[in-house]
């Protein structure tokens, strides 16, 4: 049936929440959400047949986002075939609002109270906070400001963008901690841990991580309730084996595969990184190891005796403590932790008795604390130990190292990208994780029976969520916050070449600080050098056309921290990072040439966190239902909307604009395309500055080229050239306008074939020098001694 396209009414039973889907295809479309679903029942060309069957349904409309998991619903759809690879039986294209039949189980019913009462206690907080924090806490990421998730995914914390297993840690950690505080059992504290985590697992939604910590979580529970040792690896090994078994798709998940290598990384690695970090060592590791391979003596103690540095050789009488650590017989007591490389007399073969799992670090002895405090300390040989890190601080540079090591090569795959400043982005971060999700799981569990209870503990919890997003924010715009890097296999064994040159050259110690003094030196000169060389944007730039892909998006100053914005582009996480970079927080004034996608879907990037003064829009109406929509938005905001005739003028800082068109007397001019029409209603202005000129010609297609050059003068230095150089240009429009450059705002690869080469042909023969966006990146306009020139940032 789903090869045929069959058209069925079909009864399904939901299995998780409808999440809504980003919509790219249009700024005014109805809310589109998808979701899986079990499929029950099939009625199609009067034959009804019960089946149990997974499903992914796409669906339009509000109706969607009220429902909860384990409801039954009953919809008409037509079935397609699913993604290849995909585990489930079909797609099912849901045509109108669905039928309700059941309400959801009463363990749903209170999850999603709970969930929708954090929604309304974090509705006080400012916008970007009030979406992150019920994602952070319980996954609900319905509210969650797409800029903010764009900034977390390049900063490397896309993992508090939802629900990890991380979070489960806090939770179940605070459950113990309580249990503690009230005295219970052993016993009982396992069960009380037990229960908050499969309770948190399900207002939370079982997502990959969230199952593989939670089962992780339980394992170690009742390692503790039966007072039995538990092995991380083992537990993560039988976690990974058990849900694979039982969930297959999980296999193919990358969320899933990242949460695995995050947590193998956190056991195998960072263990021994803390302690490399805090334990002084007077030599290098390979040093260490090539005076052993040529006979030179182990370090010897004050005696002469060969053993750990500064104590005492061990005698008959000494035993072994339960940790495993040496117990002399009523003197010193060493501890592994302070000195894990150092070798034990070869007689006593120690060695086994001291080795310890990277769960079960033994912690170091208050006796030898005083040894600890020392910054550095002298051997007899007089070289110096290195100062040694305190165990927290180790552990808090070590934990983030371990896991964005081990999930790189799954980046990689995945993305094509590295991320170097995901390690000082998490770092950053961590103090502000565990206060944000235990007050925000208490606001939720407080919510229904007192919301203003759940709204001041939001505050507090706004305060750490407000320092994630101020720390990814600034992360993103470091200077290579990202890489780009070849994807798939080629890219992995590129990862693993440079991996295999990088180990042996880290390994010593005179390899190693040349390597460190180049890394030093490059990050000087990108953070610093490169920042005062070339720098963006350029030092009195009169307009920049940003790089928003496929559609339009200029910034024209109108002086220190303000621009008149002339179209958003079709992303606002793209338009708003373009502002960002040109220090734009003030728009008096933005021009909307015409309701295309491509020129206003970026629109919310343009308003958020910016004053706007009022907005220009074509006084020819050749979309009522898009316009309606715009004005709509607006007026929520309170921004005034004006429409201007031929001829209106404004003056902002170093900017004069003068509209040109469209003239409101003139009927629809429509042409050969769909949306011709609308493209021939663009507003149009010409933008003077001392040094020169630039007519911004918005979508004009070639009726409407032809009519303003009849009506009025359009000559200019520069030209935005109009309908990003499709083929749709008239030649003496063109060569009417004289221009010495032409920039073209165009989508690298797009689908319809722009720039066309007969427009690039014809402004060549023009004479204008041709900068295009998907060769260059952002395009600055700038005036040096007296003349204007075009600067690109580059791709």
């Amino acid at each position: 049936m789903a090869k045929k396209n069959t058209t069925i009414k079909a009864q399904i039973a939901l299995t998780d929440d409808p999440k809504r889907r980003q919509n790219r295809s249009g700024h005014f479309n109805q809310e589109s959400y998808v979701t899986p679903a079990t499929l029950e029942i099939i009625q199609a060309a009067g034959n009804r047949q019960a089946v149990n069957v997974p499903i992914t349904v796409f669906a339009n409309g509000h109706d969607w986002s009220t429902l909860l998991p384990s409801q039954h619903v009953e919809v008409t759809g037509r079935l397609a075939k699913p993604t290849p690879g995909d585990l489930v039986a079909a797609i099912l294209l849901v045509q109108g609002p669905p039928r309700v039949l059941t309400p959801p189980s009463l363990l749903q019913t209170a999850a999603g109270s709970l969930r929708a009462g954090l929604r309304a206690a974090a509705a006080t907080l400012p916008t970007d906070q009030q979406g992150l924090l019920p994602g952070l806490v319980v996954g609900d990421v319905s509210r969650m400001d797409p800029q903010v998730s764009s900034d977390l995914k390049e900063a490397g914390l896309s993992h508090l963008n939802a629900v990890s297993g991380a979070n489960l840690a806090i939770v179940a950690g605070a459950a113990l901690a309580l249990s503690r505080l009230i005295g219970l059992s052993l016993p009982a504290r396992a069960v009380f841990a037990a229960v908050a985590m499969l309770a948190f697992a399900v207002v939370a939604r079982p997502s990959p991580s969230v199952l593989r910590a939670l089962l992780m979580g339980l394992a170690a529970t009742i390692a503790l309730g039966t007072g039995r040792a538990k092995d991380g690896l083992a537990a993560l090994s039988a976690t990974v084996l058990l849900l694979v078994l039982f969930a297959p798709e999980l296999a193919r998940s990358y969320g899933f595969a990242l949460s695995v290598a995050a947590t193998a990384g956190i056991l195998i690695l960072a263990p021994r990184w803390r302690d490399r970090l805090t334990s002084p060592k007077a030599e290098d590791d390979t040093d260490d190891q090539n005076n052993t391979r040529h006979g030179k003596p182990a370090d010897r103690d004050p005696q002469g005796e060969p053993g750990l540095r500064g104590q005492r050789a061990p005698s008959p009488d000494d035993s072994l403590s339960p940790d495993g650590s040496l117990q002399p017989n009523g003197s010193l007591r060493p501890d592994r932790s302070l000195h894990p490389d150092l070798d034990l007399h070869p007689d006593l073969d120690l060695h086994r008795n001291l080795a310890v799992q990277p769960d079960h670090i033994p912690r170091p002895n208050p006796d030898l604390q005083s040894e600890r405090a020392l910054p550095q300390s002298t051997t007899e040989g007089g070289s110096r130990v290195p100062y040694r890190f305190p165990r927290w601080m180790a552990e808090a540079v070590a934990v983030p190292v371990a896991a964005q090591v081990a999930v790189t090569p799954i980046l990689v795959l995945m993305s094509g990208q590295l991320t170097p400043v995901a390690v000082i982005a998490n770092l950053l971060v961590a103090p502000a994780v565990a206060p944000a999700t235990l007050l925000g799981f208490g606001a939720a569990l407080v919510a229904p029976v007192w919301p203003g209870g759940a709204e001041l503990l939001v505050v507090p919890a706004g305060y750490a969520v407000g320092w994630i997003i101020i720390v990814a924010r600034w992360a993103v715009n470091l200077p290579f916050a990202t890489l780009p890097w070849p994807g798939g296999l080629p890219g992995l064994g590129l990862l693993l070449l440079a991996m295999a040159i990088a180990v042996p050259i880290l390994r010593r110690k005179a390899w190693r600080t040349v390597a460190v003094t180049v890394a030093g030196a490059a990050l000087v000169a990108v953070l610093v050098i490169r920042p005062i060389v070339g720098s963006w944007p350029p030092k009195g730039w009169l307009m920049v056309m940003c790089d928003v892909g496929q559609g339009d998006g200029l910034v024209v100053a109108a002086g220190p921290g303000r621009g008149i914005v002339v179209d958003t582009g079709p992303d606002p996480i793209v338009m708003d990072r373009c502002l960002r970079r040109l220090g734009v927080d003030d728009v008096p004034l933005l021009i909307l040439t015409h309701p295309h996608a491509d020129h206003v879907n970026g629109l919310p990037g343009v308003l958020r966190n910016r004053r706007v003064g009022a907005v220009v829009v074509s006084p020819q109406r050749t979309s009522a239902r898009a316009i309606a929509h715009l004005s709509a938005t607006l007026e929520r905001r309170g921004i005034p909307e004006w429409t201007a005739s031929p001829g209106t003028r404004w003056r902002f800082g170093p900017s004069e604009l003068t509209a040109l068109g469209p003239d409101p007397a003139m009927d629809e001019m429509s042409g050969q395309g769909e949306g011709s029409a609308i493209n021939n209603s663009s507003v149009v202005v010409h933008v003077r500055w001392q040094a020169g000129s630039i007519l911004l010609s918005g979508d004009l297609e070639t009726e409407a080229q032809d009519e303003l050059l009849r009506r009025t003068s359009v000559r200019a230095d520069i030209l935005k050239t109009p309908h990003h150089g499709s083929n749709r240009q008239s030649e003496a429009f063109l060569s009417a306008v004289g221009a010495r450059a032409a920039l073209i705002s165009v989508g690298a690869d797009n689908d319809y074939g722009h720039p066309a080469l007969s427009t690039l042909a014809v402004l060549r023969r023009l004479g204008a020098s041709v900068y295009r966006t998907d060769q260059s990146g952002d395009l600055a306009i700038v005036e040096r001694e007296g003349q204007m020139a075009v600067v690109p940032r580059g791709p």
